[in-house]
């Protein structure tokens, strides 16, 4: 990620896009916005949370430019969802007769393609925050016994 836009705010730094390859001679612009919260300790040192709070996911025009095989334990992830994929894309509508263009079946196809990867995204996303939530929680609870 590169020539993202920073800003400390309230306690956390604020990271809204930038930009990054995303395969030869193929720069992307990046429009997410991610959240990490900051602490100051007592000695004046600034201290990091673990992990970053995904504020607002890549949009439709910016997913379509990444592979989502990141590591090998996605590799089952990846063929359950190929298998969703093909699924869905036996159910497409066949207007027509039962027979769609070719280039109504690439546009079909990409249409089915984006709503899965915005899916994944978003239950990643969503993830990240309610692992969020349950360490907030935790924390309440343990404050709460210190009392």
């Amino acid at each position: 990620r590169i020539a993202a836009g920073c800003a400390v705010v309230a306690g956390a730094l604020w990271l809204f896009g930038g930009a990054c390859e995303a395969g030869p001679r193929q720069e992307v612009t990046l429009d997410d916005l991610w959240k990490l919260e900051l602490s100051e300790e007592q000695d004046g040192t600034v201290t990091c949370s673990e992990d970053w709070e995904c504020i607002l996911p890549l949009s439709d025009r910016a997913t379509m430019w990444f592979d989502d095989s990141e590591s090998e334990d996605e590799e089952e992830e990846e063929e359950d969802e190929e298998a969703e994929l093909q699924d869905k894309l036996m159910k497409v509508d066949n207007r027509g007769n039962g027979v769609l263009s070719k280039n109504q079946q690439k546009a079909e196809n990409k249409k089915v393609r984006m709503e899965l990867k915005r899916d994944r995204q978003m239950e990643k996303c969503e993830e990240k925050l309610s692992k969020r939530e349950m360490k907030k929680d935790n924390q309440r609870a343990q404050a709460l016994k210190k009392d």
